[in-house]
């Protein structure tokens, strides 16, 4: 067995375990300690090991988008880069029965960004197969 299909294996296995339970959007949400803990068991390496692992490449994945600026790709699994949202209606302030923008209230000059990311068509495929055997 290699490596991959264990990763499928992984998948499989927490959607049997952890049937849909009801909720608004009949999601389920999985610890990132159960995470860990079965890479850990695919890889051989320590727990703990794995935990740092993943927090410095979420750690470094963050700066590189958003105080560099650029693109960060995956091969096979997705992109992700920072976008820029739309201002809400708490950065607008009425001020003689016109909305005009105060200063005050007004998040990194203006502009929120938030963390987009983009699906590769491996895993678009990869999820397709696993819906469609369910």
């Amino acid at each position: 067995m290699n490596n991959m299909d264990k990763f499928d294996d992984l998948f499989t296995e927490a959607d049997e375990e952890n049937k849909p339970k009801k909720t608004r959007e009949n999601n389920t949400k999985i610890a990132d300690g159960k995470i860990y803990r079965e890479v850990s068991q695919i890889t051989g390496y320590p727990q703990k090991e794995v935990a740092e692992i993943c927090t410095q490449l979420f750690e470094v994945l963050i700066l590189e988008v958003f105080q560099v600026g650029n693109r960060v790709n995956f091969r096979n699994f997705g992109t992700f880069w920072q976008k820029k949202t739309k201002s809400n209606n708490n950065n607008l302030v009425k001020l003689n029965h016109t909305r005009a923008k105060d200063p005050s209230n007004i998040k990194a000059n203006g502009v929120n960004y938030s963390l987009t990311f983009r699906m590769s068509k491996n895993i678009k495929k990869r999820i397709a197969s696993i819906r469609r055997k369910d």
